[in-house]
């Protein structure tokens, strides 16, 4: 993400541009993934969407453009006048995975409907899908090496019965005898 966002910033001249991801089966909260801001990357935060304009690209499911007056329309973002929101879809193509959002700090026109947000948003997607699988990876890694943990340790313990077991099989046996 780091490379598509910077570079995304630089082409496209916005102060601020950042990729997010909606948590787990909770539609009002979003966390960044990459966030580009003032030339350099910026932390990356958990956030509500209620009273952002991310609010209408991800719940909406659609491209949102705001090309001035955003601080107007959004009073807790102040300072920003353009916003455009591109929203990045699971691979079913219904249900919004996240969202691709740009900033500015000046007036903006209309550059939404150009395929390049399109592209963008499907790299975006792509991007997520495979942090996803790689996630899921490591679980299914951190399991298989619980599991084979549990093994070595029964075998061991097996081992070590069947030790002790034995001399004192062959000890009772001598003492019947």
């Amino acid at each position: 993400f780091r490379a598509l966002v910077e570079n995304c910033a630089k082409a496209l001249a916005f102060r601020e541009v950042f990729v997010t991801e909606c948590i787990g089966g909770h539609p009002g909260r979003v966390r960044m993934l990459c966030h580009w801001q003032d030339d350099d990357f910026a932390e990356d935060v958990e956030y509500e969407l209620a009273g952002t304009p991310c609010a209408r690209t991800i719940l909406e499911g659609r491209t949102t453009f705001i090309g001035d007056r955003l601080e107007a329309l959004y009073p807790a973002w102040p300072g920003q006048l353009a916003y455009l929101g591109v929203p990045v879809f699971e691979p079913d193509g219904a249900t919004v995975a996240g969202h691709l959002a740009f900033y500015d700090d000046r007036p903006r026109a209309d550059i939404a409907a150009l395929p390049v947000f399109r592209i963008l948003a499907a790299r975006a997607g792509a991007e997520l899908l495979r942090l996803r699988a790689e996630a899921r990876a490591r679980k299914h890694l951190a399991t298989a090496a619980t599991a084979s943990r549990r093994a070595v340790i029964h075998d061991l313990a097996s081992a070590i019965v069947h030790e002790i077991n034995q001399p004192l099989t062959s000890v009772h046996a001598y003492a019947q005898a």
